[in-house]
């Protein structure tokens, strides 16, 4: 799992709850019809180990919410932190950006946060957990058989006292 498949996990869920477009904001086209998230760079943490291959990413995804009015803000806040309720706060992400893609993950711990503003730009601060692993080394087989080797003799005796 990476980045780009979180991101593509969020933007499937606003668009499935609110039928909210969402694009990376280097990747949007130039004029853009509203609403629409255009996501930002996000910033992540290490989290906690959870065995010796397994560990957590605390993320903080950015973006900036453009509506048209506060009626359309509102409604859309209130779809997106019922759905999170829903879900248990977790959403699933997907192998590839296909509609038919399998399931290879989820965001746990998904929480949104509406900052305010003076005008309908609104931006937005979506924090998650991903647990990621690290590849396993190979296992050595199994032994064939064991065998012990005793040796005898050889060996002196100190008669020096």
């Amino acid at each position: 799992m990476g980045y780009l498949q979180e991101l593509d996990a969020l933007g499937r869920w606003v668009f499935s709850v609110a039928k909210l477009k969402s694009h990376r904001l280097s990747a949007a086209p130039p004029q853009v019809a509203r609403p629409v998230i255009l996501w930002e760079g996000p910033t992540r943490t290490k989290g906690e180990n959870l065995g010796r291959y397994h560990f957590t990413r605390k993320t903080s995804q950015y973006g900036v919410l453009y509506v048209s009015n506060l009626d359309q803000l509102a409604d859309l806040m209130d779809k997106l932190e019922k759905d999170l309720g829903d879900r248990d706060e977790w959403l699933p992400i997907f192998e590839t950006d296909q509609p038919n893609a399998v399931q290879v993950g989820k965001l746990r711990k998904v929480q949104i946060e509406f900052n305010t503003t003076q005008a309908v730009n609104i931006p937005i601060i979506i924090r998650y957990e991903v647990t990621y692993s690290r590849p396993t080394p190979v296992k050595a087989p199994a032994a064939v058989s064991v065998g012990n080797k005793i040796k005898l003799g050889g060996g002196q005796v100190d008669s020096s006292q």
